[in-house]
């Protein structure tokens, strides 16, 4: 299969998957590197789920090829839909945090911990991530129990 194969739904729609990967109430956050769509940005790790992939599959695969670590989704926590024809599914995502990230600089400059007060406020943070934390604090996004 060709790798630039997207996987497209009756309605033209692509499909891309998002991690929330969240440790002690930091989340992970990456800095997109020059090389690949909206560069220079901030955002959580994800990427575009391909043909013949569930979104479990597609969420493992590219967590392994920006960051080189394992992952284990956990569940579905929020879908959101953007201008440019994109659905996207966002992934509450557990990592063995004794994991070593080493990011491919091809797809990522930099990434870091960061608590939600730290993030909302970026400058460079991805429309979708804003709208995120927008619907995380309507309570329509649940991510932990207290």
């Amino acid at each position: 299969m060709n790798r630039r194969e997207r996987y497209l739904d009756r309605n033209g729609d692509r499909h891309g998957v998002i991690a929330v990967v969240l440790v002690e109430r930091k989340f992970l956050v990456i800095k997109r590197s020059e090389h690949v769509r909206s560069p220079g940005m901030s955002c959580f790790p994800g990427g575009t789920i391909e043909i013949g992939e569930t979104q479990q599959q597609a969420l493992v695969r590219e967590m392994q090829e920006e960051l080189g670590i394992d992952v284990t989704p956990v569940r579905k926590v929020w879908e959101s839909r953007l201008r440019a024809g994109w659905k996207l599914h966002w992934w509450l995502t557990a990592m063995n945090t004794s994991q070593r990230i080493m990011p491919d600089p091809d797809e990522v400059e930099d990434y870091g911990w960061l608590e939600a007060d730290e993030i909302r406020p970026m400058e460079d943070l991805l429309s979708s991530n804003r709208e995120f934390f927008q619907a995380l604090e309507k309570g329509e996004i649940r991510l932990w129990d207290s």
